[in-house]
């Protein structure tokens, strides 16, 4: 029907982590909140306009520095749109940290903000890319050191677990397996832990954005090939315990992504694109967003079609005919 069902959006651009493979450009945190919270506000209020059900908060930033973001969510929430919140989780895990960012929301522990997200109907997806704690400390590199990141992060997940975040029948707690050439052979062994405990694994190669750019040389990226091979390894891992898949996404095991003809990203800097690795479309002004939704020259590009690719990927780990390839290995 043309609708908007989704918005990624940034919160902020504050990040006390470093990523490598990060999307984002940014580490800087100075912006004046309450403007940038009635900022949020009125891109929600007029994506509720044009049929918005999810807000998917996705950076550019560490989500929960933003001292907003319960306000936002529960702003999301009272119009019935769900939101998603993708984040490092150590906030969620470290009382002292959720206290300091969320007391004048009355939360004193990490598990009171867990609680709080519940109660909002919030979804959460935690980065989590190894079971190695080393290997995990060095990709994710927190700049801050008054906290161990690994373990805030791991008490993070059992707060949200014991929230009741993954009790559902479709569980509002995942994961993310970004898939690097340092941890891609553990794979398997991720999405099978988590799928067993009904959290949802959302794994996928690195975005052509920010640090993992085709135009910078960073040696973690996989391959085309290596994609591939870890596509197989995951797609059949499902086939053979009848794990249904549906269809084949570069967010293995994922429903295919309908972002493109279902959704928008808008940046902290106005920025509007049809996802963060996509080319820019527009910039955000007040009151425009129905205009450059109308105007999206993706949201007509039917998601699932053999003739649709991904934006983010199409020339640097995703083969034009991906789905094609992992198909044929499964016969």
């Amino acid at each position: 029907e043309g609708r908007l069902l989704t918005l990624d959006l940034d919160v902020g651009k504050a990040c006390d982590l470093d990523c490598s493979f990060c999307f984002a450009d940014t580490r800087e945190g100075h912006y004046d909140l309450e403007s940038a919270t009635k900022r949020i506000e009125g891109i929600i209020d007029e994506g509720v306009d044009l049929g918005l059900k999810s807000l998917k908060i996705v950076g550019a930033g560490e989500p929960f520095i933003f001292r907003n973001l319960l306000r936002i969510i529960d702003y999301a929430h009272q119009r019935s749109v769900s939101s998603i919140a993708f984040t490092g989780g150590h906030i969620i895990g470290d009382d002292n940290y959720a206290r300091r960012m969320f007391a004048h929301e009355g939360i004193n522990s990490g598990a009171e903000l867990a609680n709080r997200l519940a109660e909002m109907n919030a979804s959460v997806v935690l980065k989590y890319l190894t079971f190695n704690p080393e290997l995990d400390q060095r990709l994710v590199n927190p700049q801050r050191k008054d906290f161990d990141y690994v373990v805030a992060r791991d008490r993070g997940l059992i707060n949200l677990v014991r929230a009741g975040l993954s009790s559902h029948e479709e569980t509002r707690l995942g994961v993310d397996s970004l898939l690097l050439r340092e941890n891609y052979s553990e794979a398997v062994d991720l999405f099978s832990f988590f799928n067993r405990n009904n959290i949802f694994c959302l794994m996928n190669s690195t975005l052509d954005c920010g640090n993992t750019a085709i135009s910078k040389v960073n040696s973690s990226v996989l391959t085309k090939d290596e994609v591939q091979e870890v596509a197989q390894k995951i797609f059949q891992y499902c086939k053979d315990n009848q794990i249904p898949f549906g269809g084949l996404s570069p967010y293995l095991t994922s429903p295919v992504c309908s972002q493109l003809n279902h959704g928008m990203f808008v940046g902290y800097d106005d920025t509007v694109k049809a996802c963060p690795g996509a080319p820019a479309i527009a910039r955000y002004e007040p009151g425009k967003l129905a205009e450059i939704w109308q105007a999206n020259p993706f949201r007509k590009q039917f998601a699932g079609s053999l003739e649709t690719v991904c934006v983010s990927r199409h020339g640097k780990t995703m083969y034009h005919d991906f789905r094609e390839r992992v198909y044929r290995a499964l016969k």
